[in-house]
């Protein structure tokens, strides 16, 4: 199971322990991102299916972090990045909304929200480190609790 499927039983939240996209599957991040019929279909539109050739795919932790290691294009990074983002958006309309869809629409969404992405304005200015950092000062923690087992910084 992913982390937000443990962490919705825990909370006494009833769900399914198969993927709520296609049902042939358990739902862990390896089969929701890499396995499920409709997430590989997404990644063969995108023309992406080649990246992950030869990749370890049994965790999709390491698996995605080999991924990016490999990819120096920045726009190729975005497709990736609009790509899985696509598919945790299809996965929690289905959970939480109901919603069903179709390939064709998730397809659209894809190429859309990807087209969107790369004709933002980029802010290629120099990172620097918050000065709290520096001088061992302490940072409030974000609010939010973060679901997502891996945070993934680009920086272009």
């Amino acid at each position: 199971m992913n982390s937000t499927t443990e962490a919705l039983i825990e909370r006494d939240v009833q769900v399914h322990p198969r993927c709520p996209v296609c049902w042939s599957g358990s739902e862990t991040m390896e089969h929701l991102f890499l396995e499920c019929p409709v997430a590989r279909a997404l990644w063969d539109y995108a023309g992406l299916e080649y990246l992950g050739q030869g990749l370890p795919r049994h965790t999709f932790p390491l698996f995605l972090k080999k991924l990016m290691a490999l990819i120096h294009q920045s726009q190729l990074v975005m497709a990736v990045v609009a790509l899985l983002w696509r598919i945790w958006r299809s996965r929690n309309w289905v959970v939480f909304e109901g919603k069903q869809f179709g390939l064709p629409d998730l397809m659209r969404q894809f190429h859309q929200q990807y087209q969107e992405w790369i004709s933002l304005p980029v802010d290629r200015s120099p990172r620097t480190i918050p000065p709290a950092l520096h001088s061992g000062g302490s940072v409030n923690p974000c609010p939010f609790v973060c679901q997502w087992d891996i945070i993934i910084l680009v920086t272009f």
